[in-house]
């Protein structure tokens, strides 16, 4: 797929990263005659920046993590190939809280539901797979027990792949920094990502 679309849409492909590099680090170091055909990537995740001004992968990604040897691949290429990323600083002020899923699904259709079901899978899931960090970062107080960690929270869905994809066509809407050719959003907490919050949550609430 990757090797037809880049043929297709050569020097206009927009490749989007939403889960580990594995995939197309493994392709373009297999085909570097097509690294040229690629018009940029877009990663959800974070980079560090060295003394050089170099961007490099950062661990605290969880997307970048899981395949630590392909996100460093990858991050070669960024003398060739400019790098939008979307980390997660910006997804957390922009996350679905109970009341905007239950929103979604009523407004949505058969696509609202299935994503207010999917939050809800997911949460259980994480809250199942690692319990600390599930109290670390939706802040839960240590005293509560498991079974009623998942209702005493409101945010429940932080929508990284959802800003990534938005990003790709309106930029505009972001307060982003630039690191030569490259584009960061949401890399250090604390900062100011977005030029029209209001915009966005409408997009990500399907509005309009």
């Amino acid at each position: 797929m990757i090797d037809s679309l880049l043929k297709h849409y050569a020097g206009e492909l927009r490749i989007v990263v939403l889960s580990q590099a594995t995939d197309i680090a493994g392709y373009l170091f297999s085909h570097p005659g097509h690294i040229p055909l690629v018009h940029s990537i877009y990663l959800q995740g974070q980079a560090r920046i060295d003394e050089r001004g170099q961007l490099l992968p950062d661990s605290a990604a969880y997307n970048l993590r899981e395949d630590m040897e392909a996100a460093r691949y990858l991050f070669t290429l960024q003398e060739q190939i400019p790098f939008t990323l979307v980390g997660k600083h910006a997804a957390y002020p922009m996350a679905y809280t109970q009341e905007e899923m239950q929103q979604l699904a009523a407004r949505c259709g058969q696509a609202g539901k299935y994503l207010e079901r999917a939050a809800s899978m997911g949460l259980t899931c994480f809250l199942q797979r690692d319990l600390a960090l599930f109290y670390r970062i939706f802040q839960v107080p240590d005293t509560l027990p498991a079974h009623l960690a998942l209702a005493s929270i409101d945010q429940v869905s932080n929508p990284y792949d959802l800003l990534t994809a938005i990003a790709i066509d309106r930029p505009d809407l972001f307060e982003a920094t630039r690191q030569g050719i490259h584009t960061l959003i949401g890399m250090n907490p604390g900062e100011t990502y977005f030029q029209d919050s209001v915009r966005i949550k409408q997009l990500l609430l399907m509005e309009n």
